[in-house]
């Protein structure tokens, strides 16, 4: 074990003290590794084998980073309300960054959990784009920054608050799915992909068979929702072959 990084281990055992591992994370294999961070918990998990006291891993940040081009200038994210959700947002980011958290504890129309930067100007048919969106229903922090000589880069995680991530001996945490796409056919190009993506990845159906009809009421009733009524609809929408019936309210 290197003896830098065991006395660094060392330092961090004492009563207040903490240590923050920081570096490049990939499975590259060039100018960084996945097995560096193994070999650091190996170490540190043999280190504290050694001690009076097998303490847990406090988690503060694990975000993932993805580099962008110099010439994505304009940041577009999302907020809303009921009835009014998913309104779009601009900005032109020049120098420092432009960060969105959500701490309400889960995902609302307030924060939505995707970031887009492109280049000026960029619109449905034309531009190009970057986006990610983060596969997290809880709190999250997104970024998008500009470093002084020119650099930007995107920036996405789960926002943990102080002490809540805990990992005990043998426990494993997993971080929500990044998914990134860019388009050089502006944001349709890019929903294009996500779409493909959905489709092709994530939602799997059992049998190779035409996807279920459903009905939903939210258009048909709003919120006069009278259990006859109601009734009556479920019947009809089934015997016009309706296989889903879903009562929204709004």
């Amino acid at each position: 074990v290197n003896p830098e990084i065991v006395a660094a281990f060392e330092t961090a055992k004492k009563p207040g003290a903490a240590l923050h591992l920081m570096g490049l994370l990939s499975d590259g294999g060039v100018h960084s590794s996945n097995e560096h961070l193994y070999e650091l918990e190996i170490a540190f998990s043999e280190l504290e084998r050694l001690g009076d006291e097998v303490r847990p891993w406090q988690v503060d940040r694990l975000a993932v980073t993805l580099p962008v081009a110099e010439r994505a200038r304009e940041v577009m994210a999302f907020h809303g309300r009921w009835i009014r959700e998913f309104q779009p947002h601009r900005l032109t980011l020049e120098h420092d960054s432009f960060v969105l958290e959500n701490r309400r504890g889960r995902t609302s129309h307030e924060h939505f959990p995707a970031l887009i930067t492109g280049s000026p100007a960029f619109c449905e048919m034309e531009g190009e784009v970057w986006g990610v969106h983060l596969g997290w229903s809880g709190n999250h922090r997104l970024r998008a920054e500009v470093k002084t000589d020119g650099r930007r880069y995107l920036q996405a995680e789960a926002l943990y608050l102080p002490g809540e991530m805990a990992l005990a001996e043998g426990e494993t945490l997993w971080t929500p799915s990044l998914y990134a796409s860019y388009s050089a056919q502006g944001l349709n190009g890019m929903s294009q992909q996500f779409h493909r993506y959905l489709r092709e990845q994530i939602i799997r159906f059992p049998d190779n068979k035409p996807r279920p009809v459903h009905l939903n009421t939210w258009e048909g009733i709003y919120f006069d929702h009278d259990p006859q009524y109601i009734m009556r609809m479920a019947d009809e929408a089934a015997a016009l072959g309706v296989e889903r019936f879903i009562i929204d309210d709004g």
